[in-house]
Formats: C-alpha cells, structure tokens, sequence
C-alpha cells in the first residue's frame, strides 16, 4: 500500500478471531496494556504473534474515543479498537497499524 505524502502508510489491520484468549480488563487503558504485553493475534506468518512483535507501538497510547460499549486508543498513526464485554470488561477486538 503506498501513502500520499504527508498521510500515514497503513500496512496492517486485524480483527480478533474469537477462538484466541484475549486479555481484558476493567478499564479501556488496562486492557490495552495487557493486550501489548500478553496478547496474541494470528499474523500472516505464524499462528499466533504478539501485537508489538507485529508491528504495534510498545508505549505512547492514548484514548482518543470512548463510547457507552467501545473505545479507541492511539499511539502515533496506529489505533486500537476496544469493547466492553459481557462480563463487563475491556479488551481490544481491532487495531490498524500505521507508520508516517
């Protein structure tokens, strides 16, 4: 994919298969934080990888949206997508990595 000037490259997009364990939590920035460290996501490659060693930001996550049942963290172009389950917890569903 190539990027005009000045717009990021976006190269990679996920949506979580429910058939992986996925790290939650009782807040949005908690859950992002357990899916960075222990988190897994089926890259193209290998049948399970972790989001950082995929490609995703380590550090710098910021929410920039917050609904009643979603959320949407970004760090640099890249975003992450979260809901809030039915045992009323947090985890990440999607996520786009982006590079400038």
């Amino acid at each position: 994919m190539t990027a005009s000037p000045g717009q990021p490259n976006c190269f990679r997009d996920f949506t979580l298969p429910s058939s992986l364990p996925l790290p939650s939590a009782r807040a949005p920035n908690l859950a992002v934080k357990n899916f960075l460290l222990h988190g897994s996501i089926l890259g193209p490659a290998a049948p399970r990888i972790n989001p950082v060693s995929y490609g995703f930001p380590a550090s710098g996550w910021m929410q920039i949206r917050q609904g009643e049942k979603s959320a949407t963290f970004q760090s640099g172009n890249s975003t992450l997508h979260l809901v809030l389950n039915s045992s009323n917890r947090w985890e990440v569903d999607a996520g786009t990595i982006c590079h400038s």
